[in-house]
C-alpha cells in the first residue's frame, strides 16, 4: 500500500447547505481523515455534545442555547481572540491522522492554518459550491462581497487564490449525492497523486529528467490505483 510523505489538513469554507459536510464525510469514509469543527469546540468547552444541540432543536430550547454559547464564546475571545483556534489547531497538530476542519469561517481561522500548524503537514484549504449563490454583500456596502454565513471577504478570497496559499474549488452543481459523491471521487484522487509525486519536474529541459519523472509518475499512479477497484483506460 502506498503511503502519503506528509500528514494532510484540509480546511472547508461554504456557504450554509453547499455541501461542507458532505466533503468531510467523504474524507473521513474514504481517506481515514478525522473531523473537528471550530463549532464543536466551543460545545465541547461549554460543557455540551452536538447530542444535546440537536436535542434542544426538537425541545424548542435552541433559541436560548444559541445565545448562551455565543455569549460563553465572546467572553473567551475577548481576552484571547485566538482562544478556540488555538485550540482546534493543537487537535489538529496532535491526531496522527489527517484531519478536515469543516468550518472556516473567518480570516483568522483561514491564517491559523498555515501560522500554527508544523511545516511538514500538508495544508489546504477548499471553497465548497462556488457559484454566484456563495456570495452576498456586506450589510450597507452592495459593492463588496463575502462568502455567506462568514467574514471572509471575496477581496481576501481572490489574493489566497492566486497566492502560494491556494484556495482550491469544489464545485457542488447539486446534481445529487450519488454524482457529488463521484465528482469527489475523482477530484480527491487527483489531489492524492499530486500529494505522491511531488511538485512537477516534467517542463525541465533536461531530457533524462523528464524520461526520469514521467517514468516515476506511472510507477506511482499504478501502485496507487492498484488499492481500488478501479481499471485504468488508455
Amino acid at each position: 500500500m502506498v503511503s502519503f510523505p506528509n500528514k494532510r489538513v484540509y480546511g472547508l469554507i461554504g456557504a450554509p447547505r453547499s455541501g461542507k459536510d458532505t466533503v468531510a464525510r467523504y474524507l473521513q469514509e474514504s481517506r481515514n481523515f478525522a473531523s473537528v469543527a471550530f463549532a464543536d469546540k466551543i460545545k465541547e468547552e461549554f460543557g455540551i455534545t452536538n447530542e444535546d444541540f440537536e436535542a434542544a432543536k426538537i425541545t424548542g430550547e435552541i433559541g436560548r442555547l444559541r445565545k448562551e454559547l455565543w455569549d460563553f464564546s465572546a467572553r473567551k475571545k475577548k481576552d484571547d481572540p485566538e482562544y478556540f483556534i488555538r485550540l482546534v489547531m493543537e487537535e489538529a497538530a496532535e491526531t496522527k491522522r489527517s484531519i478536515v476542519v469543516t468550518d472556516i469561517r473567518t480570516e483568522d481561522e483561514f491564517n491559523a492554518l498555515f501560522k500554527y500548524l508544523p511545516a511538514d503537514i500538508v495544508k489546504r484549504v477548499y471553497i465548497v459550491g462556488e457559484s454566484a449563490a456563495t456570495w452576498e454583500p456586506y450589510p450597507n456596502n452592495k459593492f463588496d462581497y463575502k462568502i455567506k454565513d462568514s467574514k471572509i471577504s471575496r477581496d481576501f478570497y481572490c489574493i489566497q487564490k492566486n497566492s502560494k496559499q491556494k484556495i482550491r474549488c469544489i464545485v457542488n452543481n447539486r446534481d445529487g449525492l450519488y454524482k457529488f459523491y463521484s465528482y469527489l471521487s475523482n477530484f480527491f484522487f487527483k489531489e492524492d497523486i499530486m500529494d505522491l509525486v511531488g511538485p512537477s519536474s516534467d517542463t525541465s529541459d533536461d531530457y533524462d529528467k523528464q524520461i526520469y519523472y514521467n517514468e516515476m509518475w506511472r510507477k506511482i499512479i499504478s501502485s496507487y490505483i492498484s488499492q481500488f477497484d478501479i481499471i485504468e483506460r488508455m
